[in-house]
């Protein structure tokens, strides 16, 4: 059985899908970026709220009078 070669049509049609795929993916791995970088913010912006709030107390308590 002989293959027949593609015609212009087809490689056009398979170019087409091809590049509908790979803008897919690419805006599948921009948006999982994209939250895979919101969380790293949200979780590093919570460790210093802690952090921050831990300095002030510990502030306040060593500045308070011995009585």
């Amino acid at each position: 059985m002989k293959e027949t070669p593609l015609k212009i049509f087809e490689i056009s049609a398979i170019r087409g899908r091809l590049s509908k795929l790979f803008k897919t993916v690419g805006r599948v791995q921009h948006a999982w970026k994209s939250v895979h970088t919101q969380k790293r913010d949200r979780v590093l912006n919570q460790k210093s709220n802690l952090t921050g709030s831990f300095v002030i107390r510990e502030l306040s308590v060593n500045s308070l009078p011995n009585l």
